[in-house]
């Protein structure tokens, strides 16, 4: 390990303090790589020596332990002077004959670090005092020099190229260094990352002597470009972004959080600050979240700023309140309609990653499907904090707060409820029968896709709100494989699902024009959703083998009686198959059990009507208070929900519309008590 100091802030009065502790300096120097490059390198603008940063020390212990190195970095990361500069003169300072390439994307790149490398040997006395034998030698052009050392050595001690430049001087190499060689043009198509890939290969690859080392410094590109190849082989890789995981900068000096931010909204936009300055790679062939899907939603919420409240919604957009029955007076009159509805996702820290936020992301649904985006908010808040924000957002936005009940979060749920009562809280369980959440972010780059989310921005330039943008590169950095990011967990809302020909889709994601499985095991198309407040009866059902579905009591469900023939009297057959209320439906492990239908998916051979009859395993009566959810479906008004064909009740619904009746449940409802979503009448 590196044992050298960072000496660029306190350089000077140690020097001016004894020559003795300067020689001891220049000792460090010659063994150490960082207390080398603090001592010598200079800042190419001001001069000045440079402060070196943990991540620049990491990148030497790196290089001491492993021959093979891929190290991702933002831009300004001080790449190229550490590892390009002065990490050959580091080695050729101890060893002369060692022989060095540095491969550059361009001649002139390639160029640069031959001229800066030139002028430490001349003109550094710093470099003199730590290395005095390290002088110019014969050869010395602007794409390879060679310096004092043995007789015998024909290879230059360092050249640099790149793939414009031609071929590579000399035959062996010791030292490799691949600096920014990779672009967006050499490895947009598998073409092109192969044909570059090849030239590495065989111009530089193929020259190393048994013991070389090689540090391949790149941006992250695509994930299957060269330096993505390399790690798959084993080689040490690591990637180094200008924000830790905790958002704090890497390099405060030289990128405080104000520039960081500035280049995300006013420079490089989300998506492009997630690839170059977050070092997550971006294949827009295969990425679950794609550029134009992104840039879709920001054209809807072009001028549509975040809002406070539910009165500065009316108040900014009186012709989308207008359109959809909202007055100034919705928090007056208690809230939205029941077919407008605004969820806050909470997603608080459980301490599985040091750098996890607490997150709340409220957004508003329309009737039609479309998602706005309200208020992001995230921050490493304690429990009581915690709290206090949720009663702000409830008492602002009128929403329904949707927590995860796992033992980590339940504190936050049980203390919710007590101190403040009125708020509305449901929580959802992750696991192997419920909403995981990959499927919850693939419902909602399905949602993305459509074009079915209003992402606020400003207007022409598109500069979103930092924790909009913190979002978006969520949705670009989304890799199943790894941690998802926790503003993405906090905007996904898990439900039931419900069998769509887009696949499996939580009931709350359904929206009208979607095509639904019915009882008859056919595609019908939905015509009209809904989403109440329910307090009262409910029933907890299971079929054999299927996940339990909590719907309220009088919802129907498509069922069969059991008929015992008096020969065989343990054994039933269904029949009279019809819609019965859930609170009606027997259960039991006897021949008095009935019958469920869980359709099979059409595939064009089948007769409607295809599918399973199972025996309803338990139906428990039980107290509910929440949300539900309901679905208007065309024709056969039914809908298939975990697997089971259920009614879709719209008759039941119409009436709970009007608007006192609106009022008057609202002025009912009281603390949320349910920690499970269900279906509705």
């Amino acid at each position: 390990m590196s044992v050298g100091l960072d000496l660029s802030e306190d350089l000077h009065p140690l020097l001016a303090a004894s020559a003795s502790a300067y020689s001891s300096l220049l000792q460090c120097a010659r063994v150490d790589f960082p207390t080398f490059c603090s001592l010598v390198l200079r800042d190419e603008e001001k001069g000045e020596p440079i402060t070196l940063m943990p991540f620049h020390f990491e990148w030497s212990d790196v290089l001491e332990k492993n021959r093979n190195v891929v190290l991702w970095t933002h831009p300004d990361a001080g790449k190229t002077s550490l590892m390009a500069i002065a990490r050959p003169l580091w080695v050729l300072g101890r060893d002369p004959r060692q022989r060095i390439a540095v491969l550059s994307a361009t001649q002139n790149a390639a160029k640069k670090v031959i001229r800066t490398i030139q002028g430490y040997i001349i003109n550094s006395k710093t470099l003199r005092d730590v290395f005095p034998n390290l002088r110019r030698g014969l050869f010395w052009t602007d794409s390879a020099i060679e310096v004092r050392r043995p007789s015998g050595i024909k290879d230059p001690s360092v050249q640099a190229y790149s793939p414009e430049g031609g071929n590579m001087q000399g035959a062996r190499l010791d030292g490799l260094i691949v600096d920014d060689v990779l672009n967006e043009n050499n490895t947009r198509t598998r073409y092109q990352r192969e044909k570059i890939e090849e030239w590495i290969r065989s111009s530089a690859f193929t020259r190393l002597s048994e013991d070389a080392w090689i540090a391949f410094l790149t941006n992250a590109w695509h994930p299957d470009d060269m330096a993505h190849v390399l790690e798959r082989q084993g080689w040490w890789a690591k990637r180094y972004p200008v924000i830790d995981d905790a958002g704090r900068s890497t390099w405060p000096e030289r990128w405080p959080l104000s520039r960081i931010e500035h280049v995300r909204t006013k420079t490089l936009g989300p998506v492009e600050f997630s690839r170059q300055m977050l070092c997550q790679p971006r294949d827009e062939s295969t990425a679950r979240f794609k550029r134009e899907w992104i840039e879709t939603c920001l054209a809807r919420g072009e001028g549509h700023p975040l809002v406070q409240d539910l009165n500065d919604l009316a108040a900014r957009y009186p012709m989308l309140a207008e359109a959809f029955q909202i007055n100034d007076s919705i928090l007056a009159m208690g809230g939205l309609p029941d077919n407008v509805m605004v969820v806050s996702g909470v997603d608080v820290s459980t301490g599985r990653e040091k750098s996890d936020l607490s997150v709340i992301f409220t957004l508003l649904t329309w009737p039609d499907g479309s998602r706005q985006i309200l208020e992001i908010q995230s921050g490493r808040w304690q429990g009581p904090e915690i709290i206090d924000r949720l009663a702000s957002v409830h008492d602002r936005f009128r929403s329904v707060m949707v927590v995860e009940n796992n033992a980590a979060q339940e504190f936050i749920l049980q203390w919710t409820r007590e101190k403040y009562p009125g708020l509305r809280v449901r929580s959802f369980t992750t696991g192997r029968n419920k909403l995981s959440p990959e499927y919850g972010v693939e419902s909602l780059a399905g949602e993305l896709a459509a074009g079915r989310w209003i992402i606020p921005c400003q207007q022409g330039n598109r500069i979103v709100d930092p924790q909009v943008g913190k979002w978006i590169s969520d949705l670009v950095g989304y890799d199943p494989g790894r941690h998802t990011g926790d503003l993405l967990m906090a905007c996904i809302a898990p439900g039931y699902l419900v069998v769509t020909k887009r696949g499996l889709v939580p009931i709350e994601q359904v929206v009208r024009g979607d095509f639904v499985l019915t009882h008859k095991s056919r595609w019908q198309e939905v015509t009209g959703t809904t989403c109440t407040w329910y307090r009262g009866d409910a029933v907890r059902l299971r079929a054999c083998g299927f996940v339990e579905i909590l719907m309220t009591a009088e919802h129907p469900v498509w069922s069969a009686l059991p008929w015992v023939n008096p020969e065989h009297e343990t054994m039933a057959v269904p029949h009279a198959w019809d819609f019965r209320s859930a609170v009606s439906l027997r259960a039991g492990e006897g021949p008095q059990s009935d019958f469920v239908f869980a359709p099979e998916v059409p595939d064009g051979m089948q007769e409607d009507g295809a599918g399973d009859v199972v025996r309803i395993e338990y139906a428990r009566h039980v107290m509910y208070e929440g949300l539900v959810y309901n679905l208007h479906v065309k024709h056969d008004e039914s809908f298939v929900v975990e697997g089971i064909a259920v009614h879709n009740s719209w008759f039941a619904r119409e009436a709970s519309r009007m608007y006192e009746t609106h009022r008057r449940k609202r002025k009912e409802r009281q603390a949320a008590q349910s920690n499970v979503r269900i279906l509705g009448k």
